[in-house]
């Protein structure tokens, strides 16, 4: 009487596995997989995106990063982790998260983490300033004035004979 009871037990589970995998194939896999691969991630009831279109700034200027959220189920909370240290983004409302990069002199990596999500790795690149490294002036006086031509190099402030031809060469950096 026991092993009829138990019998019959096995059957009707076989019976609603069977209708289970018929109905709802794709629960059954989903569920299946998870307990094959425990690692392999389910998706996320929400997805993060970036809303900059550009990922860089001049050397030394605040960058903000700006975060959209959208899905059903939306966490509370973002952080980043930029070069290894973790930070609290800040809420503009429930789908828009902020971050602002504080004077940046390099090139900074950074992820978005969320519960149960990493983002990939993005950089902002930081742009360096354009700069005037020296500057050099050569005058040359009209021809009454029997003046020599002369070149002045950083010249601050100078003063010409009117008529004078005035030739200026910069040295730069960082300048296309």
């Amino acid at each position: 009487m026991k092993s009829y009871k138990i019998l019959l037990l096995g059957i009707l589970l076989f019976l609603l596995l069977a209708v289970l995998i018929l109905l709802a194939p794709a629960t059954i896999n989903q569920a299946l997989k998870g307990l094959i691969h425990p690692r392999t991630t389910l998706p996320l009831p929400y997805s993060i995106s970036l809303l900059n279109d550009n990922l860089s700034t001049p050397y030394g200027k605040d960058f903000q990063l700006e975060v959209a959220l959208s899905g059903r189920t939306l966490p509370r909370d973002l952080t980043i982790n930029v070069d290894g240290r973790e930070k609290m983004m800040r809420a503009v409302d429930a789908t828009h998260f902020v971050y602002t990069f504080k004077t940046p002199r390099k090139n900074q990596q950074f992820t978005i983490l969320a519960p149960h999500y990493k983002s990939p790795k993005y950089t902002l690149k930081v742009l360096p300033l354009p700069e005037i490294k020296q500057f050099k002036l050569v005058v040359t006086p009209p021809s009454y004035t029997h003046l020599e031509c002369r070149t002045y190099v950083d010249p601050m402030p100078i003063s010409v004979p009117e008529g004078s031809s005035l030739q200026w060469y910069f040295s730069t950096a960082e300048v296309d």
